[in-house]
């Protein structure tokens, strides 16, 4: 937990984060957000095409540094008000998105980075 500790300063809550940035849809599914964002499909499911359309979608202009700002929490609030352990595992990654050195990063892959901690992925551009 040290580790995680270490190299999450937050996390994104994306469900809000999108409903304040592109208000008014139908569905705030990720498939169906990027459908409508960039006129087309992916694979939805499978790992890394999942994390690039999120990243497309959370590279988009409108999503600012602010908005995501504003729908971010820190591990001090899980700690404090949320019920379920901080083990990283999958069932305890409840969110998404994590912030890693102001970038956001998606909770699967901080379990794979997690399970390697001398990597120095946090340092790189």
């Amino acid at each position: 937990m040290v580790d995680l500790e270490k190299k999450v300063t937050g996390y994104v809550d994306t469900l809000p984060l999108f409903r304040d940035v592109f208000p008014g849809l139908p569905s705030y599914r990720q498939i169906t957000l990027y459908q409508h964002l960039f006129r087309e499909s992916y694979a939805a499911h499978v790992g890394m095409n999942d994390v690039t359309s999120l990243k497309r979608i959370l590279d988009l202009p409108s999503v600012t540094p602010e908005v995501v700002y504003r729908h971010s929490f820190d591990l001090e609030y899980i700690r404090e008000d949320q019920p379920y352990s901080l083990e990283a595992t999958a069932e305890s990654c409840k969110n998404p998105c994590v912030l890693v050195n102001g970038k956001v990063l998606i909770c699967s892959m901080l379990l794979c980075i997690v399970s390697q901690p001398n990597e120095t992925w946090a340092d790189k551009p």
